[in-house]
C-alpha cells in the first residue's frame, strides 16, 4: 500500500522502473494462490490499479516511475511528449495486452468479494476528473481505442493527426518517427 491506497509497484530487475509486460509475467505464477492469500490479493489488486493508472496517463507508454521523477528516456523524441512519469515511451502492444491478461486472471481466480471490491467503482474513483466511475472498464477502453488507432494503415493514418511516433536516434523509425507505410493489420 502506498499513500493509504492498493498501489503496487513491480520492479523486475535492476532498473527502478515498472514495465507493464514484465511486472505482469512476474507476478502471473503468484495469482493461484490470492484466493486463499488476502495480503497477496489486495498486492494483485494493487497492481491492477496501479497499471490502469499508468495507462490512462500514457497508453503509448511501456514504462513508468514509481513517481514523476523525470527518470529515463527522457531525451527521446515522442508524440505525444513524454511526461515524467513515464520512464520509457515505446508502444508495445504486448503491454496493453498484459494488463488485460492480468486483470482476466485476477478476476477469475479471486474470491468473488475481493475480485469485486477491487474492480468495482470507488467513491474516490465517481469524483475523479474524467468523469466515469469504474477506472477498470475506462482502461479497458483506453487500450481498445489505442489498439484501433494503431491498427490503421498509412493511407488511413494521413486522414488523422499523428497519435504516436517515436524515435531515440536517427537510425530508429523512418517516415518521421511513424514507421514505414503499411497497411491495415486488422489485428
Amino acid at each position: 500500500t502506498h499513500a493509504g491506497c492498493d498501489d503496487t509497484f513491480v520492479i523486475t530487475g535492476d532498473i527502478p522502473a515498472m514495465w507493464l509486460r514484465d511486472a505482469t509475467f512476474q507476478v502471473m505464477p503468484y495469482l493461484r494462490f490470492v484466493a486463499d492469500d488476502p495480503p497477496l490479493s489486495a498486492a494483485m489488486c494493487g497492481l491492477l490499479k496501479r497499471q490502469a493508472k499508468s495507462i490512462l496517463l500514457d497508453p503509448y507508454a511501456n514504462a513508468f516511475n514509481f513517481n514523476a521523477s523525470g527518470h529515463g528516456h527522457q531525451s527521446d523524441k515522442r508524440i505525444p511528449k513524454m511526461t515524467p512519469a513515464v520512464f520509457e515511451g515505446k508502444y508495445e502492444l504486448d503491454s496493453l495486452v498484459a494488463f488485460l491478461k492480468l486483470g482476466n486472471a485476477y478476476w477469475s481466480r479471486a474470491r468473488a468479494e475481493d475480485s469485486r471490491r477491487c474492480l468495482q467503482p470507488t467513491a474516490a474513483s465517481r469524483e475523479g476528473p474524467s468523469g466515469s466511475d469504474d477506472w477498470f472498464l475506462r482502461t479497458v477502453w483506453v487500450v481498445l481505442e489505442t489498439l484501433r488507432v494503431q491498427q490503421r494503415g498509412s493511407e488511413e493514418d494521413s486522414m488523422h493527426p499523428v497519435q504516436y511516433a517515436f524515435w531515440r536516434s536517427e537510425n530508429d523509425l523512418g517516415n518521421n518517427g511513424t514507421g514505414y507505410p503499411s497497411r491495415r493489420t486488422g489485428m
